[in-house]
C-alpha cells in the first residue's frame, strides 16, 4: 500500500493561493506593528532610566524616548491620525474607559498601533491589488487617489506650521524629529497619489 500523502498537491495550492493575494498587507502590517511595539518597549525602558537619573531633581523635564521617538517618525502619518481622532470629544466621550481609550507603554496610545495596522495593510494592499483597476473599480481608486493626495497635503502645511513655530530654537524641540518627519511623509506621499492620479485619468 502507498502512504497517503498528508497534502495533497491541489488542495495545498487552493489554501496557498489566497495567502499569496494577501502576501503584502499581511507581512508590511505586521512586521510595522511589531516594531512599533517593539520600539514602544524600549522606549519605556529609556523612560524609566531617565526617571530614575533624575530622581532627585525638581525641574519639570520634558522627555521623549529615542526609542519611541523613531516609532512616532516612521509612522508619522499613523501617529498624526491617532492624535487628530483623539482629540475628537464623542469619540473620547464614546470609548472613555474602554480599551480603545487606553495606553500601552503608559503613554502611547491604542489608536496609534491600530492605524500603525491599517496604514501598513493599506500600502501592502496597493502591492497587492492589480496594476491597472478597471471600470468602477477604476473610479473608486482614482477618488482614493484623490484623498490621499488632499490629505497629505494637509499633513504637509500642518507640519510647517509647526516647524515655523519651532524654527527659532528647532534643536530644542523634543518632538522637532516628528514634525520634519510628518514633513517628509506627506511630501513623499502626494508624489505618490499624484502620479497615481494622472495614471488612473488616462485610463
Amino acid at each position: 500500500m502507498h502512504e497517503q500523502q498528508l497534502f495533497e498537491p491541489d488542495k495545498l495550492s487552493a489554501v496557498l493561493t489566497p495567502m499569496k493575494n494577501y502576501k503584502w498587507r499581511i507581512v508590511l502590517s505586521l512586521v510595522n506593528l511589531v516594531a512599533a511595539i517593539g520600539l514602544s518597549a524600549l522606549g519605556l525602558r529609556q523612560y524609566e532610566a531617565f526617571r530614575r537619573a533624575h530622581l532627585h531633581s525638581d525641574a519639570i523635564l520634558s522627555y521623549i524616548p529615542t526609542a519611541q521617538l523613531i516609532g512616532y517618525c516612521l509612522n508619522a502619518p499613523s501617529f498624526v491620525l491617532s492624535n487628530l481622532l483623539g482629540n475628537i470629544r464623542w469619540w473620547r466621550m464614546f470609548w472613555h474607559g474602554r480599551w480603545l481609550d487606553g495606553y500601552w507603554f503608559q503613554s502611547v496610545s491604542v489608536t496609534f498601533y491600530l492605524f500603525v495596522l491599517l496604514f501598513w495593510w493599506s500600502v501592502g494592499w496597493r502591492l497587492d491589488a492589480q496594476p491597472r483597476p478597471k471600470g468602477r473599480t477604476a473610479l473608486a481608486a482614482g477618488l482614493g487617489w484623490l484623498i490621499g493626495a488632499i490629505g497629505s497635503v494637509e499633513l504637509c502645511y500642518g507640519s510647517l506650521v509647526l516647524l515655523r513655530e519651532e524654527l527659532p530654537a528647532l534643536g530644542a524641540y523634543r518632538d522637532s524629529p516628528i514634525l520634519l518627519s510628518m514633513l517628509l511623509w506627506g511630501f513623499a506621499l502626494f508624489c505618490y497619489f499624484t502620479v497615481m492620479l494622472f495614471r488612473a485619468a488616462r485610463t
